[in-house]
């Protein structure tokens, strides 16, 4: 039996495409930092990178406010092949933490000790357009503001 981990909310996906810009807007994203608490990666068990954090209060994504979240922290592993399949995250907005849900991957690849991506990211202010796209992928993130469930998809472009 399969579990359902999301539903409606899921149905109406918003994207952005990330703007490195100076000056940045009076919004607060930003790229990086490590203000969240994140689980490690259940693959190659190393830090989950923070790769987005979108201020809420701004007026484009506001679908997405909710109690206690005035900040969503879009994250996953980018040093191992965890990134390729779904991944599901309960989110705590008040302790500003995730907790892994389900992270299935079958193929195990873990990027060369001289190729992995530092945790943290480095903290930098951006801006939003519609559409998101990540290097040569594109990761879809779903948030269901009732049960507060992140998922994670991602796409070869």
């Amino acid at each position: 039996m399969e579990h359902i981990f999301y539903g409606k909310s899921f149905s109406r996906p918003i994207g952005y495409k990330i703007m490195f810009e100076e000056p940045p807007r009076d919004d607060h994203h930003h790229v990086g930092g490590d203000e969240w608490t994140l689980p490690d990666c259940r693959l190659c068990e190393t830090p989950m990178h923070q790769l987005v954090c979108l201020d809420v209060k701004d007026d484009r994504p506001s679908e997405l406010r909710g109690e206690h979240c005035e900040e969503l922290v879009l994250f996953s592993c980018l040093n191992c092949s965890m990134l390729w399949e779904e991944q599901f995250f309960k989110i705590d907005f008040r302790s500003r933490s995730a907790a892994v849900i389900k992270q299935e991957q079958e193929e195990f690849e873990k990027a060369d000790a001289e190729e992995q991506i530092p945790v943290p990211l480095r903290h930098v202010p951006v801006s939003l357009v519609e559409d998101l796209f990540f290097g040569e992928m594109i990761l879809y993130f779903s948030l269901c503001g009732a049960c507060h469930i992140l998922k994670v998809e991602a796409q070869s472009i």
